[in-house]
């Protein structure tokens, strides 16, 4: 993928974090980026709920997918569980000082 089209694309999991249905993976003072989604399954099923995502934005170190099968809501369930993983793993590896 060209450089540009990396930064498009992480423009838009940032706006989904900051304005959008991934903004329950906002965690204050690290800029998220994320993807969430409720994947429905059939007639009278639990949708799969999904949240995809990195940290820090502006210089990736992290990476997640979260995935809850027959867990509902991806906003609801799938993201603020991938938030607490990515907040989790920036304690144990900080972003890098440029």
């Amino acid at each position: 993928m060209s450089p540009d089209t990396a930064a498009t694309l992480r423009a838009f999991l940032v706006e989904g974090v900051e304005h959008g249905y991934a903004n329950p993976a906002h965690i204050d003072g690290v800029a998220v980026g994320g993807k969430t989604g409720t994947a429905e399954v059939g007639p009278g099923q639990t949708p799969h709920a999904w949240f995809i995502g990195l940290a820090p934005a502006d210089a990736p170190r992290l990476a997640i997918a979260v995935v809850f099968e027959h867990g509902g809501s991806g906003s609801e369930v799938a993201t603020p569980a991938g938030r607490e993983v990515l907040r989790v793993a920036l304690d144990a590896y900080p972003p890098q000082r440029r």
